[in-house]
C-alpha cells in the first residue's frame, strides 16, 4: 500500500503563486472566478490534454444510473462526452450510485451536472493521463457553503476546504484522482466542463519556444 502524506489547507478566494513549469511540492488550488489571471499565470506553458464537456449533450434528465461514467457513455451521458482519460464515480457501490441533473430543474446548477446520487457518499474523478493541472466546476446540490476537495497526486494527498458552486483550478504533480465531499450531506458533483493539462516534456517545451520565435520573426 502506498504511503501518502496528508496536509490540510483552506482556500478563501486568495491566490497561490507559483512560477515556472515545475510541478509544485503539494497540490495547490485557485479560485478561477476570483483570480482568473492568477490561474492563467499558474498554467502558462502547460498543454491542454483534453476536456469533458457535459454541455455537449442536451439538458440532462434527473436520472440515476450505475457508475463509473466514462468516455463510453453512461445513463444519459453520450459516448464521447467524457474525455478518454477521465472517469467519474461515487465512492460507494450502491445501486444507481450516479445521477445527472439538467439546469432546467432549478437545483442551483447553471449547466449539465453529474454527481454522486446519495447524501452519504462522495464524488470521485479519476485521471489516467497527465494530470499536472485540472480545471473543474464544483457543485454540491442541497449542500453547505463549503465542501472538501481531496487531491491525490505523486506527492501525496492534499485536502482543501473550498466554496461550494465554485470554478476551481488545481495544480499538482501528476494528479490522478480528485474527491468532492460535503459533510453537510449534499449531493456532490461537477457541472459543465472539466479539463486536464500537461507540463510539456523539456524537448517539447524547447520546440514550442522555437516555434513561437519563428512565428514572431515571420510577423516582422
Amino acid at each position: 500500500m502506498k504511503n501518502v502524506a496528508r496536509t490540510t489547507q483552506c482556500l478563501f478566494g486568495g491566490t497561490i503563486l507559483a512560477a515556472g513549469l515545475a510541478a509544485p511540492a503539494s497540490a495547490q488550488v485557485w479560485d478561477r472566478n476570483a483570480d482568473p489571471q492568477g490561474w492563467a499565470n499558474a498554467i502558462a506553458g502547460y498543454i491542454k490534454e483534453g476536456c469533458t464537456d457535459f454541455n455537449k449533450d442536451p439538458f440532462y434528465p434527473l436520472a440515476g444510473f450505475p457508475g463509473p461514467a466514462t468516455s463510453a457513455g453512461a445513463g444519459p451521458i453520450s459516448p464521447g462526452t467524457i474525455y478518454t482519460t477521465h472517469s467519474f464515480n461515487s465512492n460507494m457501490g450502491y445501486f444507481y450510485n450516479m445521477v445527472t441533473v439538467g439546469p432546467h430543474y432549478g437545483f442551483g446548477n447553471s449547466q449539465n451536472w453529474l454527481g454522486a446520487n446519495y447524501f452519504v457518499d462522495s464524488f470521485r474523478a479519476d485521471f489516467s493521463g497527465c494530470g499536472d493541472a485540472v480545471e473543474l466546476n464544483v457543485l454540491s446540490i442541497f449542500g453547505s457553503a463549503v465542501v472538501d476537495l481531496t487531491v491525490y497526486d505523486a506527492n501525496g494527498v492534499t485536502v482543501y476546504s473550498v466554496p461550494n458552486n465554485s470554478s476551481l483550478g488545481v495544480k499538482g504533480n501528476g494528479i490522478y484522482r480528485i474527491d468532492i465531499f460535503d459533510a453537510a450531506g449534499g449531493a456532490e458533483g461537477v457541472q459543465g466542463m472539466l479539463c486536464t493539462y500537461c507540463i510539456p516534456a523539456p524537448g517539447t517545451a524547447a520546440l514550442l519556444a522555437v516555434g513561437g520565435l519563428v512565428a514572431a520573426r515571420r510577423r516582422r
